[in-house]
Formats: C-alpha cells, sequence, structure tokens
C-alpha cells in the first residue's frame, strides 16, 4: 500500500504537464518497488540464483518428457 507521502513526493518530480498513464504508471511502479522491499524485509524474498534454477528445472523436465514422447512414435 501507498502512503500519501510518497506519492505526493514522486507526484511533484513531474513536470508540469503529464498524462494519465504516466501518473498510473509511476504510481504502478512506485507500489511494486514497496512491495519489493517489504517482502525483502520479511524474508519473503528470493535470490538471483533462484529463477535460473527453475528454469533449468524446468528445462530438465521438458527434455525428458519430449523425448520420452519421441520414442513413441
Amino acid at each position: 500500500m501507498l502512503n500519501k507521502t510518497k506519492v505526493i513526493n514522486t507526484i511533484s518530480k513531474f513536470p508540469e504537464q503529464f498524462s494519465i498513464d504516466d501518473l498510473v504508471d509511476k504510481m504502478i511502479l512506485l507500489e511494486k518497488i514497496e512491495n519489493g522491499i517489504k517482502h525483502a524485509d520479511n524474508g519473503k524474498a528470493i535470490s538471483d540464483d533462484e529463477p535460473d534454477k527453475k528454469i533449468d528445472i524446468l528445462a530438465v523436465h521438458h527434455s525428458a518428457r519430449d523425448f520420452k514422447s519421441r520414442e513413441i512414435t
């Protein structure tokens, strides 16, 4: 959840005129950053290596499945 101070601080850095899309994009980004910080503070963040390990596991799983399907045909 965002707080008013951070939102006002962010908006104060905008140019005098801006689109609603720019505002919404910035607010979404700000919220995602805040959520990421909260997750990290609560020990729920993942390491840089963890996504790579999951991709490797999926790649091996799919390769094995593809190999088995080729044996059948």
